[in-house]
Formats: structure tokens, C-alpha cells, sequence
């Protein structure tokens, strides 16, 4: 009963699969590669530091912090301190 929904199951559905993997008959070439000086100067506009950095500008320092960790519920919790300069 189970080979037979099985098999059931894999003859309607590869008519779908072939369908979905043959080409549509479009042109898959890829686009040409754009000019090196135009990719890096796209790349120095994406990175340059803009408003959201400034945003982020409070949180620069010296950060200390105390992490706890339960391992166990029924346990206390494990503790550890850290520090993180940003």
C-alpha cells in the first residue's frame, strides 16, 4: 500500500520536475562584466559610512559586561565577566 502511494506519487510528480527544469527557450548568458573602475567606485559609495553609523557613534567605548549561563534549571547559573572595546 505504501510502495504503491510511493510510486504514485513519483509518476505524477516527474512531469512537474521535468517541466520545471527545461529551459525556457530564453537566453541564459550571463551580462557582461561591468568596467573595474566603475565596480570600485560603486564599492567605495556602498561603504562609505553614512547616517546609520552615525547612529550607531554612542555606543563607541569601553564595554564591561557580566554574562550568566544556566546549564541546569535546577542549578545556579554559571558566571563569567568579559569586556569589549568598540
Amino acid at each position: 500500500m505504501i510502495a504503491r502511494r510511493l510510486f504514485r506519487t513519483c509518476f505524477l510528480s516527474a512531469p512537474l520536475l521535468l517541466a520545471a527544469c527545461t529551459s525556457t527557450g530564453k537566453d541564459n548568458t550571463p551580462a557582461a562584466m561591468p568596467d573595474e573602475a566603475v565596480m570600485m567606485a560603486n564599492w567605495t559609495a556602498f561603504m562609505t559610512p553614512g547616517p546609520e553609523h552615525a547612529m550607531l557613534g554612542n555606543k563607541v567605548g569601553r564595554w564591561n559586561a557580566v554574562v550568566r549561563m544556566w546549564m541546569d534549571p535546577t542549578q545556579p547559573p554559571v558566571e563569567s565577566t568579559a569586556t569589549s572595546e568598540v
